[in-house]
């Protein structure tokens, strides 16, 4: 009798341990990447997204709300502190690599899963992700549990897993529209299961509905908005332009890819599925292959007019430590030269990457022109509020969305910096009041990266007095230099730009009058400290 129930006892306790192992890993690093987010200063999409946060709304000029949303509930409790900021992101990656986990597990064992634990912990895609609070934490965290609820409906056909797999979508669509493209993997992952006729299962198109849930308050917002995200997104992709055929752009893309995951990491991918097993290794392959190929495969294409980001395929690639693990763990397994090389690429990884944390924590390589998205802001809004008090203007304009947003951010108060007007809307600061809908804003300091001034601003003001460069300091070193101006003797009337709103006002029957007059009354309570009355 012993020799029967050993084995099964000595399984349950070797998962056991393979999970406590998985989860003191997943707590030890959260907790780490809590304390180094306090480290760094807000990026601009950080701060810009912050903003959102505090006018929040069913939807924004390029996203869905999701990510204004999650930052709004952690400042809310925890303050607006950088931690707090990227508190949402630190929490998704969490939430990630136990799905991820949960993913390997069910696909093949608990040592497979920890292992594709320890190959996410050390992939450059996920470690940038799982520090910068962007909209591709959430993303990839909804694309994970949608994957692992779908894995569940399909082997129990429990309406519970079907309704959390349109869930996962319609959560990731509020965050990043490409999870919509979830929508079609499940319905290949359906289609080539053992079973094809799970495709026709309504529990499959329960969860479809469900997940185009998702798209509602988006499309709500852009009813009310000329569809602005629409053509923001179309212009994105070059989808208004004729097609290029750019292949160099597409193995740029391609090459992109790779360096994401680690060249290494890619390489070793391409050899494990030229050394897959049989049909038993073929079916978990299948399914992480109708998640993971679809994604890149289409942006591909799309990369062949010219425009593309690596990050635009986060969700898909998320799943590639799974992948990597399945493929290789065969022969971990039974070839120790095979296991110790396994094991070296992974600490290598580890290397680099504990390096460039420790990089970024000291001031060796910022200033320079290859390193200029993070730091700096702080000092910057000091100087500009210094020159705000001294030369006793009314209003703040910067030259851009995310310079506007970190100097609202890093200006003790968080007084309100305007854009100079843009016809067709580039940002989200469009939608919202600019320094026009206030006639008692006469003088104005411009804040740019160059001493080019836009014509918008040229023909509002007639007075334009330059006041010259200021350098912003980080941890000792000379950022990239501002210059500031100063505008006098606004003109009102005939000589401005129409608002670029306005033609989504006539085209929505007013419905846009009703939207900015709701921003409007959330910006009376956030203008005062930017007026300083």
């Amino acid at each position: 009798m012993a020799t029967t129930v050993q084995p099964a006892a000595k399984t349950h306790t070797d998962t056991s341990i393979t999970a406590r192992r998985a989860a003191a890993l997943v707590a030890t690093l959260t907790i780490l990447r809590l304390l180094y987010s306090a480290t760094l200063e807000l990026a601009g999409d950080e701060a810009y997204y912050w903003v959102w946060s505090r006018h929040l709304d069913i939807g924004y000029y390029s996203k869905g709300p999701a990510i204004a949303w999650v930052i709004a509930a952690a400042t809310r409790l925890f303050g607006d502190a950088e931690w707090a900021v990227r508190l949402p992101a630190v929490l998704a990656s969490a939430i990630s690599s136990w799905a991820l986990y949960g993913l390997a597990r069910r696909l093949y064992s608990p040592r497979v899963a920890l292992r594709a634990l320890v190959v996410a912990a050390t992939m450059p895609l996920l470690l940038v992700g799982s520090l910068l609070m962007t909209i591709d934490p959430l993303s990839v965290a909804a694309w994970l549990i949608g994957a692992v609820a779908l894995h569940d409906a399909l082997r129990t056909n429990a309406r519970r897993h079907w309704i959390g797999a349109g869930l996962a979508v319609a959560a990731g669509t509020l965050a990043k529209f490409t999870n919509l493209a979830q929508l079609p993997s499940y319905a290949i992952a359906a289609a080539i299961c053992p079973d094809g006729r799970r495709l026709r299962r309504p529990g499959l198109w329960l969860a479809v509905g469900i997940g185009l849930l998702g798209l509602v308050p988006p499309l709500v917002w852009n009813w009310n908005h000329g569809w602005a995200t629409l053509q923001h997104l179309r212009a994105r992709g070059a989808l208004d332009q004729p097609f290029r055929g750019d292949l160099l752009a597409m193995i740029g893309f391609l090459a992109s890819q790779a360096a994401v995951l680690s060249p290494a990491y890619a390489a070793a991918l391409i050899a494990g599925l030229r050394r897959q097993g049989g049909e038993e290794a073929r079916a978990p392959l299948r399914f992480l292959a109708a998640f993971v190929l679809p994604l890149p495969l289409t942006y591909a294409l799309v990369s062949l007019n010219g425009e593309w980001e690596p990050n635009w395929t986060a969700p898909a690639l998320a799943m590639t430590p799974v992948l990597l693990a399945g493929l290789w763990s065969p022969a971990m397994d039974c070839n120790p030269v095979v296991r110790r090389r396994a094991h070296q690429l992974v600490a290598a990884h580890a290397v680099l990457a504990v390096t460039a944390h420790l990089l970024l924590l000291g001031p060796w390589i910022f200033g320079n022109d290859r390193f200029r998205r993070i730091g700096g802001a702080r000092s910057l809004a000091m100087e500009v509020a210094r020159a705000r008090a001294t030369e006793r203007c009314d209003a703040v304009i910067a030259g851009g969305y995310q310079l506007a947003s970190l100097l609202i951010y890093y200006t003790p108060g968080h007084p309100w910096v305007y854009t100079p007007p843009s016809n067709p809307p580039a940002h989200q600061f469009a939608f919202w009041p600019g320094y026009r809908d206030r006639p008692d804003i006469q003088r104005v300091l411009y804040v740019a990266k160059t001493e080019h001034l836009p014509d918008p601003l040229r023909r509002d003001f007639e007075s334009v007095r330059a006041l010259g460069w200021v350098h912003p300091v980080y941890r000792g070193r000379t950022m990239r230099p501002h210059h500031l101006t100063v505008l006098e003797r606004r003109r009102h009337g005939a000589a401005s730009d129409p608002d670029p709103s306005a033609s989504v006002k006539g085209r929505r029957g007013g419905r846009t009058d009703l939207t900015r007059s709701a921003v409007s009354d959330t910006m009376r309570g956030f203008r005062p400290a930017a007026e300083g009355r």
